[in-house]
């Protein structure tokens, strides 16, 4: 039988599972990021960007660590969408546009 649970089998697949669980850890972590620009509002934003922040910090993964003591300085910064929905490359488009209005003028 081909599909029968070996020894062999299970050994590989626990090697298998220690070698990814970094990149499983590190994907969980982005899907919860995500989380923080799809909340309905700053309260449920807020709340979400606080627990990633702690998550990439205890995650051990040295990038995720660094990563989450950067918005921690910043996350009043990454909140302001939620004030005004406009991305950075909403507004400077918006600024290309004033100043191609400007220089027609």
């Amino acid at each position: 039988m081909k599909n029968k649970v070996t020894d062999k089998k299970v050994n590989i697949l626990e090697k298998l599972s220690s070698l990814n669980e970094p990149v499983c850890q590190a994907m969980l972590i982005k899907e919860q990021f995500l989380l923080i620009y799809t909340a309905g509002n700053r309260k449920f934003a807020y709340t979400n960007q606080r627990d990633w922040i702690v998550a990439a910090i205890k995650s051990g993964i040295p990038s995720f660590a660094e990563l989450g003591y950067t918005f921690y300085r910043k996350r009043h910064y990454a909140l302001n969408y939620f004030i005004c929905k406009i991305t950075s490359v909403i507004s400077e488009e918006r600024k290309k546009q004033n100043v191609n209005w400007l220089c027609s003028g």
